[in-house]
């Protein structure tokens, strides 16, 4: 980029840390993070969003440590933060964790989101926890969200799995 006059920034990185781990090249993507940290302004939230997400979809659980990174540097984490993290939490299997994320998301003053809704009920319906989903349609209801066809199709799964036990 350089070369044609282009100067690198904050936005170029991310671009190209992301468009690494799409494509698996995640030592790529660590040397483009590492780069950005010594060349330009550093990390914003949009960057460790990146970071973590790229992380957790090549099954690397360190992403926690990098969330935890984040919060040390003072940056503050959003809604894509936390559904990354609570749906690496789910897929993990540590719905307590996901749902202690869920108060602190809470806590940032941040509303749950539809996809943040439809990661929990979908993991809980299929984590058998028919309760907790039920807790987490319930809120969605009286912060008016509506139920869409993903939620509605991990709750029919999770009752039609119940049934064959």
């Amino acid at each position: 980029m350089v070369s044609r006059g282009l100067v690198s920034d904050r936005v170029n990185y991310t671009s190209m840390m992301d468009g690494f781990f799409k494509v698996g090249k995640e030592l790529d993507a660590f040397d483009m993070a590492q780069e950005m940290t010594q060349k330009s302004s550093g990390f914003d939230i949009v960057a460790y969003n990146v970071l973590i997400n790229g992380l957790f979809k090549r099954g690397k659980y360190e992403s926690e440590s990098f969330y935890t990174g984040m919060r040390e540097l003072g940056l503050v984490p959003d809604s894509a933060t936390f559904n990354t993290m609570i749906n690496a939490y789910c897929k993990e299997g540590n719905l307590e964790n996901a749902l202690k994320l869920l108060n602190e998301m809470r806590s940032y003053g941040l509303l749950p989101d539809l996809i943040t809704r439809n990661i929990l009920v979908q993991r809980l319906c299929a984590a058998g926890e028919i309760e907790k989903t039920m807790d987490v349609l319930n809120d969605m209801l009286v912060f008016g969200f509506h139920p869409t066809p993903t939620t509605h199709k991990a709750v029919l799964d999770a009752s039609s799995k119940s049934r064959e036990r």
